[in-house]
């Protein structure tokens, strides 16, 4: 697909009875489902073991099957001897030269209040959308009296989130179904991509349609909201 392009990938893990279901209906409509890209391993990688379906992907992933900077890009990084790692540290903002490059970072010691400056010849800010723009806005001097990088006046500006919305359902196919584990990798197996063509939308990209369902073991939360199943509201 244009937008969901061909790479190298490992095997998909495979879908799961109630993703089975809904792909053949899928195909009578007419509508893509396809196999969804997971960070999870299906076959063992550079000394990582393929996931075991445990389920238990929320609470950070114990055979390092999930990706996770701890789990991927630290241990090699430290590997190489040049990696050092400074806990505790608040960074504060990006420091730059007489030249306008970045010279490094400077960071507040969370243990002692004391600023410190890890000096650098080049300073990647990975810091996710919100922290990296406060970053931004924090590096103020001479040269970038508004901030580093915010010569338009946008940064920090037009952030937005994900959205989404949830929609269930009902499957009496599956009532009798054999009991198995479904929990299979964490997320959806399958999924529906909605951004092939959005000529006819007002606004760029799309949306895509995530799979969930099954016989779960129930979470926090089940059974909110159930004082409104009886059409009577809160009575």
């Amino acid at each position: 697909l244009p937008n969901d392009p061909d790479g190298i990938f490992q095997p998909p893990p495979k879908p799961r009875c109630y993703e089975l279901l809904i792909k053949q209906a899928s195909e009578r409509l007419s509508i893509r489902c396809i196999p969804i890209r997971l960070s999870i391993l299906t076959q063992p990688l550079n000394g990582r073991p393929a996931c075991h379906y445990c389920g238990q992907c929320g609470r950070a992933c114990a055979a390092h099957a999930n990706f996770s900077s701890p789990s991927v890009l630290i241990p090699p990084a430290l590997a190489t001897k040049r990696l050092t790692i400074v806990a505790n540290a608040m960074a504060r903002e990006v420091t730059v030269g007489d030249d306008g490059l970045a010279n490094g970072v400077a960071y507040i010691d969370k243990n002692t209040g004391r600023e410190n400056h890890a000096q650098a010849r080049i300073v990647v800010l990975a810091a996710s959308a919100c922290e990296t723009a406060r970053l931004l806005l924090n590096s103020k001097s001479t040269r970038f009296p508004h901030g580093l990088g915010n010569s338009s006046g946008v940064v920090g500006k037009y952030l937005t989130d994900t959205t989404g919305t949830s929609v269930r359902g009902f499957i009496p196919k599956m009532m009798d179904g054999v009991p198995h584990n479904e929990d299979g990798a964490s997320g959806s197996h399958l999924f529906m991509p909605w951004w092939g063509d959005n000529k006819k939308l007002d606004f760029p990209r799309g949306y895509h349609i995530e799979i969930g369902g099954g016989r779960r073991m129930p979470g926090f939360g089940t059974l909110g909201g159930v004082h409104l199943y009886n059409g009577m509201g809160a009575e």
